[in-house]
C-alpha cells in the first residue's frame, strides 16, 4: 500500500509539473513577440516616411515643370524650328534649317537657307537662300526670263534662204484643225531622249546662232505631233508624222522632208544634209517618202512655216 500511495503521489506532482512549464515557455514567448512588436513599427515608420518624401519630391518637380512650360509657351499655330534660341515664329507652317534666321512670314516656305532675305507667302522653291527674292508661286530651276521667252518664240533659221520656187505637185490645202481631228497617225512606242552634258555640248555646235539654252540636266525632251510644231518655236522636241514629199535641192545638197502635206502646204518641215541624208540609203527620196519618222532637233520659223535643221544620222529614228 505504501508503494502504491508513493506511486500515486509521484504522478500527481507530474502531473502539477508539467503546466507550470507550458506556462513558463508560453511567457517567454510572449516576451520574445513583446519584444519584436516594436522593432516591425520603427521599420513600417521609416517606410512610410520614405513614402512621403518621395512623393513630395515628385510633386514639386511636377510643379516645376509646369512653370518653365508657361514661361517658354509658343504662340498659337504649328512653327518647327531647329533651334529654340531663334526668335519667336509667328502662326501657321513654317520650316526652316537654321531658327537664326529672320523671321518668316506665315504660310508653307521652303528654303535651303535661313539666313537668306525673307520669302513672301506661298509655294516657293530655291536652291540658294542668298540668291534674290522670287515670286509668289510655282518657281522651278528654269534660269529663262521673260525676254528670253520671247526670243525663242519668235526665233528664225538664221542664214536660210529659199531655194524652191515652182510647185512640183498641185495639192489642195488642208486646215490643220481638220488634220488634228480626222488625221492620227501612230505615235512612236519607245520615245526616250534625256538632256544631258554631253547633248548640251553637242547642240550648241550644230546650233551656233541660238543663245538661249535653258534645260537642266535630266530633262525629259517633249514629244509632239507635226501638225502641233508651230507652238514650240525655239524648243528642242521629238516631231513624229508621216513624210508626204521628198526634195532635194542641188545648189545647197539638202533632202526637204515635208510633213502633212506636198510644198507649199506642208506643216512641217525637216531638211537634212545629203551627206547624213545618204547614210540611210543610196536614194533617200524613195527611201524617206510615205515612211514614218520622228526626228529630234531645235524647232524654228521660216516664212511662217516651222522646220527642223537636222546636222546628224542619230537624230532621225523610222519607226
Amino acid at each position: 500500500m505504501l508503494l502504491a500511495v508513493t506511486a500515486f503521489g509521484q504522478r500527481n506532482s507530474r502531473e502539477k509539473a508539467r503546466p507550470e512549464t507550458q506556462n513558463h515557455k508560453s511567457e517567454a514567448s510572449t516576451r520574445r513577440s513583446s519584444e519584436r512588436t516594436p522593432q516591425t513599427t520603427k521599420a513600417q515608420t521609416s517606410h512610410e516616411v520614405r513614402r512621403a518624401t518621395a512623393s513630395s519630391n515628385k510633386r514639386t518637380t511636377s510643379m516645376n515643370r509646369s512653370r518653365a512650360v508657361n514661361t517658354n509657351r509658343k504662340p498659337s499655330g504649328m512653327v518647327r524650328t531647329n533651334n529654340g534660341q531663334g526668335k519667336q515664329k509667328p502662326s501657321g507652317t513654317v520650316r526652316t534649317n537654321n531658327g537664326k534666321g529672320k523671321q518668316k512670314p506665315s504660310g508653307t516656305v521652303r528654303t535651303n537657307n535661313g539666313k537668306g532675305k525673307q520669302k513672301p507667302s506661298g509655294t516657293v522653291r530655291t536652291n540658294n537662300g542668298k540668291g534674290k527674292q522670287k515670286p509668289s508661286g510655282k518657281v522651278g530651276t528654269y534660269k529663262g526670263n521673260k525676254r528670253n521667252a520671247e526670243n525663242r518664240r519668235h526665233y528664225t533659221t538664221p542664214n536660210r534662204k529659199p531655194v524652191r520656187q515652182a510647185h512640183a505637185v498641185q495639192t489642195r490645202y488642208t486646215p490643220v484643225k481638220y488634220k488634228q481631228v480626222h488625221h492620227h497617225y501612230k505615235v512612236p512606242n519607245r520615245v526616250n531622249v534625256v538632256w544631258t552634258h554631253n547633248m548640251y555640248r553637242d547642240y550648241r555646235r550644230m546650233y551656233p546662232d541660238y543663245h538661249y539654252w535653258y534645260y537642266p540636266t535630266g530633262y525629259r525632251i517633249v514629244t509632239v505631233p507635226y501638225y502641233n510644231s508651230h507652238f514650240h518655236i525655239g524648243e528642242v522636241r521629238n516631231v513624229y508624222g508621216r513624210i508626204h514629199e521628198v526634195w532635194y535641192s542641188w545648189s545647197t545638197d539638202e533632202y526637204y522632208l515635208y510633213f502633212g502635206s506636198a510644198y507649199p502646204y506642208q506643216d512641217f518641215t525637216v531638211i537634212l544634209e545629203g551627206r547624213e541624208a545618204r547614210r540611210f540609203s543610196r536614194h533617200p527620196e524613195a527611201y524617206f517618202r510615205g515612211n514614218y519618222i520622228w526626228a529630234t532637233g531645235l524647232l524654228s520659223n521660216f516664212d511662217g512655216k516651222p522646220e527642223m535643221m537636222v546636222r546628224r544620222k542619230s537624230q532621225i529614228h523610222l519607226y
